[in-house]
């Protein structure tokens, strides 16, 4: 389903119906084989499903070749998605989206081709200001990245793009810091799902030291506090 959609907000629909198409296949054989043969042993099916995977993939990739071979514009705004509160209406861009699927490869692939991490599609909100209005931050690859929960695409951006990471760490938006607002998405997450505790954990563990080496400061002050205050609790 991953890739499935990645293909069709890439706007190749033929080509997507046929990732659709070739997923429904795998599945009905899977399901004959199944059928035909109880005695399979649990090492062929996990070998189908990574096949399954694998040619999805791979079309998958053949279909991000062709967008980008086809469009004259690879940040050029393409379809947006019901169930994606950023967007809106405003459309999105290729890079956006395969960042929210936390897809690295396609975000190399269309940064490779031309596709700027520094783009931005206006703002959203998913927080609250003490004082009861609601803080809109800008649509970019960083802030998709950590509200998709999309982990290795931000540890890419932090750890292979050195450069705009430090610009990202060294200039606030609306009084917040990009640390700071990763800390509280930990933060919520921990307080709509206590069971996600020790993941959150695990999350701050991996990310805080490569904030603070792209130059993100524990100390900078924002309309949250600082990002020390918020770690012990305060």
């Amino acid at each position: 389903m991953k890739y499935k959609h990645l293909a069709m907000i890439m706007g190749v629909m033929i080509t997507a119906t046929s990732v659709g198409s070739t997923a429904t296949v795998f599945a009905e054989e899977s399901k004959t084989e199944s059928t035909q043969d109880a005695d399979d042993t649990t090492e062929d099916t996990a070998e189908a499903s990574d096949e399954k995977a694998d040619d999805s993939k791979e079309e998958t990739n053949e279909i991000v070749d062709l967008y980008i071979e086809r469009t004259s514009n690879v940040d050029g705004f393409i379809s947006y998605s019901m169930r994606d509160p950023i967007a809106n209406n405003q459309g999105c861009t290729a890079l956006l989206y395969a960042c929210e699927w936390d897809d690295v490869e396609i975000c190399k692939s269309l940064v490779f081709a031309g596709a700027d991490l520094r783009k931005e599609i206006g703002k959203t909100s998913e927080l609250t200001l003490p004082n009861g209005n609601m803080l809109f931050l800008p649509n970019n690859f960083i802030h998709r990245a950590i509200y998709f929960k999309a982990w290795n695409c931000l540890e890419w951006f932090l750890k292979d793009n050195k450069n705009l990471a430090a610009e990202y760490m060294h200039r606030k938006e609306e009084n917040m810091t990009w640390l700071v607002y990763f800390l509280l998405m930990q933060q919520n997450e921990i307080m709509q799902n206590p069971q996600k505790c020790l993941d959150t954990q695990n999350n701050i563990n991996r990310f805080l030291p490569l904030f603070l080496k792209a130059g993100a400061s524990l100390k900078e002050d924002t309309i949250f506090g600082s990002a020390e205050r918020i770690l012990s609790g305060r």
